[in-house]
This record gives structure tokens, C-alpha cells and sequence, in this order.
């Protein structure tokens, strides 16, 4: 099941966080603002996961865009790299 966003637009930047115990950049720490417009990431007791896809097509992205929207109700975020 898909969480969900009330929000028209939201833009938020972040910083992407090198961890040395396991030796890759793999912290994502998300803003205040994205927990409290997804309420249920603060329950520290629910299992929370993730699904990154990746498109190398604008095109394709558009047709998976409307497939989650129609399936689930619910937009994906899109995420950049920033340097």
C-alpha cells in the first residue's frame, strides 16, 4: 500500500549521508516537513520500506506515473541528485 500526500507540491532539499560502519552512502534523512505530511513514517513501530525505480525514458516514466496513480490513487515522488 502506497502512503500517501495531501499536498499539491512540495519541494524539499536534503543531504545524502556517508555511512563509515557500512562504508556507503546510504542515509536518506528526511525533513521534518515530509514526516509530518506522511504521518505514518513516525510510527517507529511499523515496517516502512521503499521502491526506487529507475527510467532511462522520460516516456517510460510518464506510462509508470499513470499506471501507480491509476492503481494506487497515489503519485510516486521524484527524487534528484544534486551537486
Amino acid at each position: 500500500m502506497l502512503i500517501k500526500s495531501n499536498q499539491e507540491i512540495m519541494e524539499i532539499t536534503g543531504n545524502l549521508s556517508y555511512h563509515d560502519g557500512a562504508r556507503a552512502w546510504n542515509t536518506l534523512r528526511l525533513k521534518k516537513h515530509v514526516l509530518n505530511e506522511f504521518s505514518e513514517l513516525k510510527d517507529r513501530a511499523a515496517k516502512v520500506t521503499y521502491k526506487m525505480i529507475y527510467s532511462t525514458s522520460v516516456d517510460n516514466l510518464i506510462k509508470l506515473m499513470q499506471k501507480v496513480n491509476e492503481k494506487e490513487g497515489a503519485l510516486p515522488i521524484l527524487l534528484f541528485f544534486e551537486k
